[in-house]
């Protein structure tokens, strides 16, 4: 399972992320505006990135995946201010949101609701025994018009193995080649 911090470079210098790095090692790859500090945990270290972000007055992202179930989680930090926090099927319960906070990230809408996945969940409905499949169907609409995150929910449903990368490259991050 990734989970690594990325740090956005102010003017290049990695002195300052490498002293607050605590021993971790850091990454750093032509083309890309972050480094990477590699981390030994999935859990995230709110505090570190939180004050990272602050003391450099810069961005500071979190990204955890999980191919196999689909695990998801992502933070950013911005100057100590939490922008966004997803949170899927990582702490608790698999293929569940818990924890959706802030305002929805731009790369956001075709990862979680493009088109092309609304339709295929509708068509998967109408071959699997659901008990009401016009609320089914109606309630996955109202959930891709209003691009609606919901802790406890498992819709919209996350793949990692599309999520992980998208956000690497919206961002352009290093180690996603």
């Amino acid at each position: 399972m990734p989970h690594d911090a990325y740090v956005r470079l102010v003017g290049g210098e990695t002195e300052g992320i490498r002293a607050r790095a605590g021993g971790r090692s850091i990454e750093v790859e032509d083309g890309s505006y972050f480094c990477r500090v590699v981390w030994d945990d999935f859990r995230a270290p709110e505090t570190w990135l939180r004050d990272m972000s602050r003391d450099l007055e810069t961005e500071v992202l979190w990204l955890v995946m999980q191919k196999q179930t689909d695990a998801f989680a992502f933070q950013h930090w911005l100057s100590g201010d939490l922008k966004r926090r997803l949170t899927y099927g990582v702490e608790s319960e698999e293929r569940t949101w818990e924890e959706v906070e802030g305002a929805p990230e731009p790369w956001e809408a075709e990862v979680l609701f493009s088109a092309k996945r609304l339709d295929q969940k509708l068509k998967v409905l109408q071959v699997i025994d659901v008990p009401d499949r016009d609320n089914a169907a109606a309630a996955l609409r109202r959930i891709w018009a209003d691009k609606r995150i919901e802790i406890g929910s498992s819709e919209p449903t996350v793949s990692a193995a599309s999520a992980g990368p998208a956000v690497a490259r919206y961002y352009q991050l290093p180690g996603w080649k």
